[in-house]
């Protein structure tokens, strides 16, 4: 009869972690909202126009994103995986493209498929 006692014990114990466990996890991320961080701010020019990046994370370290101001619309856009330099787009209209010292614009909307190419100002 003892052991029968046990097994129904741990059995009820399993099924109690097994349900409060999970929400205590929820309860901390909860407690711990994500903040959003400017890492960073450039300023590129192509000689007449100057576009302003500002790169923002996540405090988790999830995302990366920039923001900025192109032919008169603010876009936010996500980073995405690169082979060189840091990569943001949105999958469709536009990506902008880190490399070193430069900053080249990808321009995919129709009707104004205009790629360019910004350098770094000097502060």
């Amino acid at each position: 009869m003892q052991g029968s006692n046990f097994k129904k014990f741990i059995v009820v114990l399993f099924a109690f972690l097994c349900f409060f466990a999970p929400l205590e996890a929820i309860t901390k991320q909860e407690d711990n909202p994500l903040k959003v961080t400017l890492d960073n701010k450039l300023i590129f020019t192509n000689g007449s126009q100057n576009i302003i990046i500002k790169i923002y994370s996540l405090s988790d370290k999830s995302l990366n994103f920039v923001k900025f101001t192109y032919k008169g619309k603010n876009y936010t856009l996500p980073q995405v995986v690169s082979a060189d330099g840091a990569r943001f787009s949105d999958g469709r209209d536009l990506s902008v493209w880190l490399v070193g010292r430069k900053l080249n614009v990808i321009n995919n909307i129709v009707g104004d498929k205009n790629n360019q190419t910004y350098h770094l100002k000097e502060s």
